[in-house]
């Protein structure tokens, strides 16, 4: 497994169980420090983190799984094609790419937010179109997280507030989910708040 950007090693030590090896890199050696010392910690030999850029990567094999987590969005165009083409070529022929970024919303245009690393809030049209210009297959699924953990909480609450139980506020919630997330999606469209997605990408036949 390839992390791009992996921050201080969550999806590693996450999935470690399961993999033979992983290599995760980071432009900060504070997140790299962090992901090495809870490895050891954990006794993870497997896990390899080093410190360096996305461009600075040059592994000498291919990957089953390579992670892309939130990192797209700091990329000016031409540097996120040419991330892309790479990956391409590190990806086993039936491997699987896992993307996370953060999207301009609904209504609203692209937007740009200037900090130390700039952030790009981009619509889901220009990343499904960057995907396929790469040669990937696209299946993505919108992280709805926030607003079922709030409706979650909402129903939960009704029912223990009305004498219920737990299981009483699953079986409302199985009813009204369509109608609920169905309103509570199109209430998250309407404000300027970034929405997470999140992509499998595959290499097209």
């Amino acid at each position: 497994m390839l992390d791009l950007g992996c921050g201080p090693g969550v999806w590693a030590l996450l999935l470690a169980p399961q993999v033979e090896s992983w290599t995760g890199f980071d432009i900060s050696p504070h997140f790299i420090q962090h992901a090495q010392q809870e490895a050891q910690k954990r006794r993870f030999t497997h896990l390899d983190f080093r410190v360096g850029s996305l461009f600075e990567v040059e592994p000498d094999k291919t990957f089953n799984l390579i992670v892309l987590g939130g990192v797209l969005g700091y990329l000016q165009e031409p540097q996120l094609g040419l991330l892309l083409q790479r990956v391409q070529g590190w990806l086993e022929p039936h491997g699987l790419v896992y993307v996370r970024v953060s999207l301009s919303p609904g209504i609203y245009p692209e937007m740009t937010f200037t900090r130390k690393y700039p952030t790009h809030y981009r619509k889901l049209k220009f990343y499904l179109d960057r995907f396929a210009r790469a040669g990937f297959q696209v299946t993505c699924e919108r992280d709805r997280a926030f607003s079922e953990a709030i409706l979650a909480t909402f129903y939960t609450a009704a029912a223990r507030w009305l004498g219920r139980t737990g299981m009483t506020a699953y079986r409302n919630a199985q009813k009204l989910a369509p109608i609920s997330f169905g309103w509570a999606q199109k209430l998250l469209d309407l404000t300027p708040l970034p929405q997470s997605m999140q992509f499998v990408l595959s290499k097209s036949l």
